[in-house]
């Protein structure tokens, strides 16, 4: 949380609490560098996103790393690539059509779990940053929950988090 405050009228010293706004951020981001990402092997990653501002942005937010994305638009998509593919991670935005996020982060749960495959992680990446949809998320089987708009360290320091094959940052 953190609160933003306000000088009001232009010589006043008065202050006002404007607003309380709850931040999702990864918990241990620290002071995470943007600067050169070094990954080895390479991090495998699906982005599961029927926005292509989204797949645009996290793709030029991972640019200097050696992360190979690939794309999904919508949840079916997104279902038969992670199923198909052997990803690090997933990034699944919640709200798509064809199917939402929440169901294919479901189906793709219990095919891992009939497969006694281990489950890859899946992001919720979504506008919904309240505790009900971080819940909802959870319940669903995803193994975090990012808030858009998302900032590239964010971004960074959970694909570092969370890929079975973690983003080092260094020179």
């Amino acid at each position: 949380w953190f609160t933003v405050r306000f000088g009001v009228g232009s010589g006043g010293d008065s202050r006002i609490v404007v607003s309380d706004v709850p931040m999702m951020d990864v918990p241990d981001a620290g002071n995470l560098e943007v600067e050169p990402l070094a990954i080895g092997p390479a991090t495998r990653v699906l982005v599961v996103d029927d926005s292509e501002d989204n797949l645009i942005l996290v793709e030029a937010f991972l640019a200097r790393s050696e992360v190979k994305l690939e794309m999904a638009k919508n949840g079916w998509e997104g279902v038969e690539k992670a199923l198909s593919g052997n990803y690090d991670l997933v990034l699944m935005d919640i709200q798509m059509p064809v199917m939402d996020g929440l169901t294919a982060t479901r189906v793709i749960r219990l095919q891992e779990e009939e497969r006694r495959s281990d489950p890859t992680p899946i992001l919720a990446l979504t506008a919904h940053a309240s505790q009900d949809a971080i819940d909802k998320s959870l319940l669903a089987g995803c193994t975090g929950h990012l808030a858009k708009p998302i900032n590239q360290s964010t971004l960074l320091a959970a694909v570092s988090r969370y890929a079975r094959c973690p983003v080092s940052v260094g020179a």
